[in-house]
């Protein structure tokens, strides 16, 4: 290890690091930088100024006496410099399954070692926290304010105070308890502060946990009392995880006037195994907002589109059905609600990212229709195709009001997760036509002569499935889809061209 050692500089021991270590901060990986760090002296140098390693930390509270060092916590995530940190904890309140309350005395965010952790923690990039209740929320808060008055801090830090320093927060709920009810009955909100974050994540209890209340009316009334409205008004960008019925999101959403950045990861709610269909009167008024992301959308829930009043999206990403896994078929969708909102967005639509759908006739004229002539960016992404839509584009030329030409301004188009048995041979086709030109043989090979001028299009990226979870035989693609991607990189059009795999 030693000779080997001295062949490695401190830059390829960092690079190493990182490819061995892609994701830090649990137990695993900070036993495995441990060990690393007890290789040797040059490992161990290599690896403290290696800021990344460091940068992060995943930690989980299950009761309030369980042992926990402040002090080393604190240290590990220091030696990450000026690097972006994140800290991710989950407070548990292990063992209280059956008792709906969690009073501070014995809830576990009021763990004195995580306390003092976060009096002390340096200014944060992300903070992500798990709570049982929201109470488990106010339990932590006053923790820190009571421990920042015995250690005489001042000015006092609270996870509910303006001093807090952080610049992203997600917060996962897992359920709201009766003192929630009654807390938001009595203050008016559950939430009256948070850190000064402008992003926020939110993951709310499932209907199935909401029904721990055992009272409806509680329920419904949920998501209007949540915040308040200082909180609301001061995101510019949210992400919202809930099966919540559209009405009730209609209630959380409707105060944030301000964001710019909206995403929305939607999960069906059933009765009996039976989808609730989801339907309003309300309008969610989001005038700001320039990006749109709509996560596990099925059939169900497409009516969010038609309750979303915004206007001059730049960026909107669409990824259908459940959480993607290789062994589902691509979500099938009505195209009704998809072809109305396309085409309203369609004169600022710069980026557009579809993942998880089936393309057939209807709907690829409601999700790529030729009047989007602003698109620069065009992702499909595990997309099953019922219909070829290169040749679709090149047997109906857009006429001259829409341009005379699809996406005339398209610099980067992207396939993923295509079957391995994919024909690419339209797609080549599609870009010849765009920029034609002509082969002739010459004394050192082929010739290539273009008849036109630089197209839009100028980086174009491939990727093939696996055929299964375990890796196949790796499969070289033709001889003529190498000779279409030589061409298109002689036209100055950067291609990337992933491997394909056959069964084994």
């Amino acid at each position: 290890m030693n000779t080997g050692n001295r062949t490695l500089n401190a830059d390829i021991l960092d690079s190493l690091f990182n490819i061995y270590l892609p994701d830090v901060g649990d137990v695993v990986s900070r036993r495995k930088i441990t060990e690393l760090c007890l290789v040797s002296k040059e490992w161990r140098d290599a690896a403290i100024l290696n800021s990344r390693l460091w940068s992060r930390l995943k930690l989980e509270i299950r009761t309030k006496s369980q042992p926990f060092s402040s002090k080393k916590a604190l240290a590990w995530i220091e030696r990450s410099g000026g690097y972006p940190k994140t800290v991710e904890v989950a407070i548990l309140c292990c063992g209280k399954e059956s008792d709906d309350r969690c009073p501070s005395d014995s809830c576990s965010a009021s763990n004195l070692g995580l306390v003092e952790f976060m009096l002390h923690v340096p200014s944060l990039h992300h903070l992500s926290i798990e709570f049982k209740s929201a109470q488990c929320f106010k339990n932590l808060c006053a923790s820190m304010k009571h421990q920042s008055e015995l250690a005489s801090l001042s000015p006092a830090r609270s996870l509910d105070s303006p001093l807090f320093p952080v610049t992203t927060l997600a917060l996962k709920i897992v359920q709201f308890s009766i003192e929630d009810h009654k807390s938001a009955a009595h203050d008016g909100f559950m939430f009256d502060t948070l850190p000064p974050v402008s992003n926020l994540r939110l993951e709310l209890p499932t209907s199935k946990d909401l029904g721990h209340t055992r009272n409806r009316q509680e329920t419904a009334t949920v998501p209007s009392k949540l915040f308040s409205p200082r909180i609301l008004q001061s995101l510019t960008r949210l992400s919202l995880r809930s099966d919540l019925f559209l009405d009730q999101i209609a209630q959380l959403l409707e105060g944030c006037s301000n964001i710019e950045d909206l995403s929305l990861s939607y999960f069906l709610q059933t009765c009996f195994g039976q989808p609730y269909r989801q339907s309003t009167d309300k309008e969610i008024k989001l005038p700001k907002v320039r990006v749109l992301r709509l996560k596990h959308i099925a059939e169900e829930t497409m009516d969010v589109l038609g309750i979303l009043r915004v206007h001059d999206i730049s960026r909107f990403e669409l990824s259908c059905g459940k959480i993607s896994s290789r062994t589902e078929n691509p979500e099938v969708l009505r195209p009704t609600r998809l072809k109305t909102f396309i085409q309203s967005q369609a004169s600022t639509l710069r980026s557009l990212r579809i993942h998880n759908l089936t393309i057939d006739e209807p709907v690829l004229q409601a999700v790529l229709p030729a009047s989007l002539q602003a698109l620069e960016h065009l992702v499909l992404d595990r997309v099953g195709f019922k219909v070829d839509v290169f040749q679709h584009w090149i047997d109906t030329p857009p006429t001259e009001e829409e341009g005379g030409k699809w996406f005339p301004n398209l610099k980067t188009l992207e396939l993923h997760d295509l079957d391995t048995d994919y024909n690419m041979g339209t797609l080549f086709s599609f870009l010849r036509a765009r920029r034609p030109y002509r082969v002739e043989s010459g004394q050192d090979g082929q010739d290539v002569t273009f008849l036109g001028p630089p197209d839009s299009i100028k980086r174009l990226m491939l990727t093939f499935r696996l055929p299964s979870l375990k890796w196949g035989e790796r499969q070289a693609h033709s001889e003529e889809v190498m000779e279409a991607v030589r061409i298109l990189e002689r036209g100055g059009v950067v291609v990337e061209l992933g491997s394909k795999y056959l069964k084994r």
